[in-house]
């Protein structure tokens, strides 16, 4: 059973849309002409996507604390997944000049405060190193000079074969909205590893993270639904280290009653291929439909389980412990144009967003 709900404070973006799907065929995208047609489709040739895995975490540290914040989640991941965890940290050599520090300008202090950092960066990391609950052999240290931030983690990520980078993001303002930051809105650009984001609403109290349900926004796009092979990859590695069973919300946002039961159906046939994957059976899948519109209708989703509301019987809201999104990384002018649901979403909830950024798309 879909559960139908009306999100109160919808918001317009791009989002989820169709649209998005464009480059190859996709890996559950079917017709949304009819119910029957997307039942056809998902019980013929196409399948879910081969489980992501996530063996090798990277944390980029900087000696802060708002970096140090992302680190306790990481490490219970990683306990989680029985995974490997770098600590990594990047000397920008690049000179911000004379006239950007005179006028504090495109982040030049804090260029300059890492490169005055560099000598203690190293003692830094294995300071860390032994702090963390996890076994030795399993905690990596980094440090490496590169012409920027992100030119670093670019490096440090292809080197060691990172499956996934654990970022902080910094508290902006309502009219910056738009901006996830620099370091992480390049990442997401430049970079096809997927990104955990902590945003500044997250508690601090690290201890407070379990992973009991987790919500994943599909529409029906290629895009969209490549969320599918993280999160089946975090399912399979976490088997066995979960205290309770998992629950899965796929969740679709209906811009009018009127395409509600199409979302059911699409939803419906989508719960029923993952539930044949012995991975997800060993779930629960739910479904669920907001009508309203991306990505004010995920927010408000998310607010109402940290509420404790109830949606129905068969689908309490429940607390969302991790979201997992694609998201389009689209880059200039197209940007600003058409938003994102990741930049507006992730620094208004108060839970982990795991970012996935589609290889296939030309961006």
């Amino acid at each position: 059973m879909t559960t139908v709900h009306r999100a109160s404070t919808p918001q317009s973006a791009d989002g989820l849309t169709a649209e998005s799907s464009r480059a190859i065929p996709p890996i559950l995208r079917t017709p949304t002409a009819t119910a029957p047609h997307l039942e056809a489709s998902f019980a013929g040739e196409q399948t879910v996507p081969a489980p992501m895995s996530m063996n090798r975490l990277l944390v980029p540290l900087d000696g802060t604390a708002e970096a140090e914040r992302t680190l306790p989640y990481a490490s219970m991941l990683a306990r989680l997944l029985h995974a490997h965890l770098t600590l990594g940290h990047v000397t920008p050599t690049n000179d911000p000049g004379n006239l950007a520090k005179a006028l504090h300008l495109a982040g030049s202090d804090q260029l300059t405060a890492q490169q005055v950092f560099e000598p203690g960066a190293l003692p830094y990391l294995q300071n860390l190193r032994w702090r963390l609950i996890l076994p030795p052999e399993r905690v990596h240290i980094h440090h490496i000079s590169a012409p920027s931030v992100v030119d670093g983690l670019l490096e440090l990520a292809e080197a060691d074969n990172i499956s996934l980078i654990t970022l902080g993001l910094r508290s902006h303002s309502d009219t910056d909205h738009f901006r996830l930051g620099t370091v992480v809105d390049s990442l997401i650009r430049n970079c096809t590893t997927p990104v955990l984001l902590i945003p500044p609403n997250v508690s601090a109290d690290s201890s407070l993270f379990t992973l009991r349900h987790i919500l994943v926004p599909v529409d029906g796009s290629a895009l969209a639904e490549e969320a599918l092979a993280p999160l089946l990859g975090l399912l399979d590695q976490s088997q066995g280290s979960a205290g309770e069973p998992l629950a899965i919300t796929l969740l679709r946002v209906a811009e009018s009653e009127s395409k509600v039961p199409e979302c059911q159906s699409y939803l419906e046939a989508l719960q029923a291929v993952l539930m044949q994957t012995p991975i997800c059976s060993r779930v629960q899948v739910r479904t669920e439909v907001i009508i309203g519109s991306a990505p004010g209708a995920i927010v408000d989703r998310i607010g109402r389980g940290a509420r404790r509301e109830v949606v129905s019987d068969t689908c309490p809201a429940g607390q969302v412990d991790l979201l997992i999104m694609a998201t389009h990384g689209r880059r200039g002018i197209e940007r600003l144009v058409l938003g994102s649901v990741a930049d507006y979403v992730t620094p208004r909830i108060h839970i982990p967003v795991l970012l996935v950024h589609p290889t296939y798309l030309d961006l």
